[in-house]
C-alpha cells in the first residue's frame, strides 16, 4: 500500500548528546519544524497552576502537543508510549513496599493515557483521542494508527505524539539498551499534502526477522528526517516496514 499525506508541523526533543546538533531544515516551508536538544525539558506552554500535579512525561507530552497544535485545529490525536507512565507506577509500588498510603495523584496519574487525559482537559479540545503501546514498536505502531485515520477520514488533521521517560533505576536492566532515554516528537498530519508532502508505502509480515537495532524507532526517525536529510525514511519493526519518501 503506498498513499500521500501531509506533515504540516513536527517539534520534537531529546537530551543533549555530545557532538550532536539540534535539526532544523532550511527554507520557509521548514519554519514549523525542529528538533532541539537540552539537558532538561522545559514546558512553557503548561499552566503552571497544573505542573506541580504532573508527572515529567506529561508535562513534557502535553507541552509538545500544544505547541505544535498552537494555532491549529486537529480532529482525532494518538498518543503513544512504550512505556507511559512507569515512574509513577514505580513509586506506588515502592509506598505498598513501606506499607505507606499510597498518593491519590500517582494512582490517578499512573494510567496509559494520562497525557492524553490531561491535555484534552488542559486544551479544551473535544476531538477523538486514543493512546498505544505497543513495545519497541511502539513509535511505528503508533504511526501507523495515525496514519490509518488520516486514509478513512479524507480532509481532516491528526495530531501524533510520541513520548518516553527515562526508564526507572530498578528497571533499567531490563529494559532495552536503546528505548531507555527520554524522548517526545509531535507531529500534525494531514491528508491533503499541507505542509512537507510525504508518501508512506507499508507492508505487513506476520514474523518478519528480528533486525539489529542501532537506535530507537524514533530517534532513528528524527536522524532520518533532519540529520541526514534522506529523501526516504525507512522503519521497521516485529510486523510493519514503512518506507516515507519526502515528496
Amino acid at each position: 500500500m503506498s498513499k500521500d499525506f501531509g506533515i504540516k508541523k513536527l517539534i520534537a526533543w531529546t537530551p543533549s548528546v555530545k557532538n550532536e546538533e539540534e535539526g532544523a531544515l532550511d527554507g520557509d516551508i521548514y519554519k514549523d519544524f525542529h528538533w532541539s536538544r537540552s539537558e532538561k525539558y522545559i514546558a512553557k506552554k503548561v499552566p503552571k497552576s497544573h505542573m506541580r500535579r504532573m508527572s515529567q512525561l506529561s508535562k513534557m507530552t502535553v507541552d509538545l502537543a500544544m505547541k505544535v497544535t498552537n494555532e491549529e485545529s486537529f480532529d482525532h490525536a494518538v498518543f503513544s508510549s512504550r512505556y507511559g507512565e512507569l515512574v509513577n507506577t514505580v513509586d506506588l509500588i515502592k509506598m505498598l513496599c513501606r506499607s505507606e498510603e499510597l498518593s491519590p495523584t500517582k494512582f490517578s496519574q499512573s494510567v496509559h493515557n494520562t497525557s492524553s487525559g490531561l491535555f484534552s482537559i488542559l486544551s479544551g479540545s473535544q476531538a477523538s483521542m486514543e493512546s498505544v503501546s505497543s513495545g519497541e514498536n511502539s513509535f511505528s505502531s503508533g504511526l501507523v494508527s495515525a496514519l490509518s485515520y488520516i486514509f478513512t477520514h479524507p480532509h481532516q488533521k491528526v495530531l501524533y505524539v510520541y513520548s518516553d521517560d527515562q526508564v526507572p533505576k530498578p528497571l533499567f536492566s531490563h529494559a532495552d539498551f536503546f528505548d531507555r532515554e527520554k524522548i517526545g516528537v509531535a507531529m500534525l498530519l494531514t491528508s491533503e499534502g499541507v505542509g512537507l508532502k510525504a508518501s508512506v508505502h507499508q507492508e505487513y509480515e506476520a514474523d518478519k526477522p528480528r533486525l539489529l537495532k542501532k537506535s530507537s524507532q524514533a530517534r532513528s526517525f528524527l536522524k532520518q528526517f533532519f540529520t541526514e536529510k534522506l529523501k526516504n525514511i525507512n522503519l521497521q519493526d516485529s510486523h510493519y516496514e514503512l518506507q516515507i519518501s519526502l515528496l
